[in-house]
Formats: C-alpha cells, sequence, structure tokens
C-alpha cells in the first residue's frame, strides 16, 4: 500500500530525531576512548546487520532471492553509493565529530543540500530558482554566525579550528551524491527499498573493513569496552533512520523536495541532545542561533 503524505512526513521525522541523536552518541564513544576508525566500523556492522535483519524478516526464504534477481545495474548504484557516502563519507564526518563537537558537525553538515543542488543544476539540468539562492546565502550566513561561536567558547570545549570545517563539507559532498544516485536506482529499477537499503550498508562495510583493517590491523575492530553501548545505539539510530528515508523516498509523495527540507532538522535534534548529554560540549546562544538560521537555508535551498 502506497504511503500517504502525512505517512512520509512521520517518516522522515523520525529519521531526522534519530539521526540527530546519532552524532551525540558517537561523541559519547570517543569521548570514553574510542577512535574515528573503531567507531565508524562498530556503528556501521550494527546498522548493516539490523538492515539485513530487516530485509530477511520482510522477504523470509525469499530474502536472498530479492537481491539475486533484482536488476544489477541499479544495484551496482547502491554499491557505489554504499562506497561512496555510507563508507568514505562517514569516516570523514566522524573525524570532524571528534575535532569540531557534535552541535558544529552536524550543522556544518546542513551544507549538503547545495551540493546537491549543484549536482542537479549541472548533472540533471534543475534550474537555479531565487529561492534556492537565498537559502544558500542564509545558509552560510548560518555557518558564519557558528564560525563566530567558536571565538566566544561554543561547541567542543577543548576548542576546535576553522580549518576542521572542510571535514563535514567533504563528507556532506559525499552524501548529496549518494543520495541523488540511491533516488535514481529507487526510481529507474525495480528494486525492494530493504535490498537497495542493505546492498547500500553492506558496500560500505566492506569498503571500510578492507581499507581500515589493511592499514591498521585488528586493533580497528576492537573499541574500548566502555564505548561499544554507545555505537551500538549509534548504529541502530542510523538503521532505522536510512529504513525510514529510503521508505519516504520510494513513495508516490516522497519527492526531493518534501524530504530533504525536513531532513534539514538533524541539527536541531543534535543540539538539543547535546545540550543534555554531552559534557564535553558548550551549547551557547550563538550555536543555537547559528544552527536554526543553517536549517531554514538548508530548508529553503531544497525547494
Amino acid at each position: 500500500m502506497a504511503l500517504s503524505t502525512p505517512s512520509v512526513y512521520v517518516l522522515v521525522v523520525l529519521a531526522a530525531a534519530l539521526w540527530g541523536a546519532s552524532p551525540v552518541l558517537l561523541k559519547r564513544a570517543l569521548n570514553r576512548g574510542a577512535r574515528p576508525r573503531q567507531a565508524v566500523l562498530v556503528a556501521l556492522a550494527v546498522d548493516t546487520a539490523l538492515v539485513s535483519t530487516a530485509h530477511v524478516i520482510v522477504h523470509g526464504s525469499d530474502a536472498l532471492r530479492a537481491l539475486l534477481t533484482a536488476d544489477l545495474r541499479v544495484l551496482s548504484l547502491f554499491v557505489l553509493t554504499g562506497a561512496l557516502g555510507t563508507g568514505l563519507g562517514r569516516l570523514i564526518g566522524l573525524i570532524g565529530l571528534e575535532r569540531l563537537g557534535a552541535s558544529v558537525y552536524s550543522a556544518a553538515l546542513s551544507v549538503r543540500p547545495v551540493f546537491a543542488t549543484v549536482l542537479g543544476v549541472t548533472v540533471l539540468g534543475e534550474p537555479v530558482t531565487p529561492v534556492r539562492v537565498a537559502g544558500v546565502g542564509i545558509l552560510v550566513v548560518g555557518l558564519l554566525v557558528i564560525e563566530r561561536a567558536r571565538s566566544h567558547g561554543g561547541g567542543e570545549r577543548g576548542g576546535w579550528h576553522r580549518r576542521d570545517l572542510v571535514l563535514p563539507f567533504v563528507a556532506a559532498a559525499t552524501y548529496a551524491a549518494s543520495r541523488t544516485l540511491r533516488r535514481a536506482g529507487l526510481h529507474v529499477g525495480d528494486v525492494d527499498v530493504f535490498a537497495a537499503v542493505a546492498t547500500n550498508e553492506l558496500a560500505g562495510l566492506f569498503v571500510l573493513a578492507a581499507v581500515l583493517g589493511g592499514s591498521s590491523g585488528t586493533d580497528v575492530f576492537t573499541p574500548p569496552r566502555e564505548s561499544v553501548a554507545s555505537l551500538v545505539g549509534s548504529g541502530c539510530c542510523i538503521a532505522i533512520g536510512m529504513v525510514a528515508v529510503f521508505g519516504a523516498l520510494a513513495a508516490p509523495a516522497g519527492r526531493v523536495v518534501v524530504v530533504d527540507p525536513l531532513v534539514a532538522t538533524v541539527p536541531l535534534f543534535t543540539v538539543g541532545f547535546a545540550a543534555h548529554f554531552l559534557d564535553t560540549e558548550r551549547i551557547t546562544g550563538r550555536i543555537v542561533l547559528g544552527t536554526l538560521v543553517v536549517v531554514a537555508g538548508a530548508a529553503l535551498v531544497v525547494r
């Protein structure tokens, strides 16, 4: 049965709340001794296991057949998006999270719609509208407000450098490219949502495990015990949010202009969770104001 527009809204807001909690949980794990490469692998392994389990629950004994009979050209898109966004993007982003703190990192990551718009204009020939241009300007203003919060002690209490903002920007670019390809894959070929998500996450996990395992040895698979609960929680948030967004995008009402503005609210949830659960982070008025402006700009960019 096709999802109604209100159901799409509920799914995407749920995903935004869960994705807002995920960086806070990851930061707690980093504060407890986990390193970025350990954190991203454990969280992604949990994420992949949950998505694959959901795939089996939905399809039962036909789960493997659903993967094998899917359009290989379309599935290859999800292999690419998994390696690019789920693998490389998350690792780069996690390094940024460690340096910037959850609130600043999440707000800076909100430039993703700008990259998505650039891709849409240059690759798909989408029009450049005055609203989008205004959204980019507003988003930049929000980022400048957040950057100014740095000199007033906002974000990571140990301090952070302006150059570290490049990390969430790079991660945002990989996420934007991945989401564009995912959207195309879901609507061009006959691919089940769970099969698509499972392929996406498995590809990201295999790429990261191969790269990080080869360069760092088995230590990358053994994070400190104190950090495991937070990493598992983050993986659960990512998995449930991912399935919710894939389901929303696959619905007739799940247009990007509906989904992306709601996903843009993720930093608001992150700021709220960080204020309550991260004692290594200082949420100032400038951080809150900058985040609100960034979210408003990001929402306009995707209209």
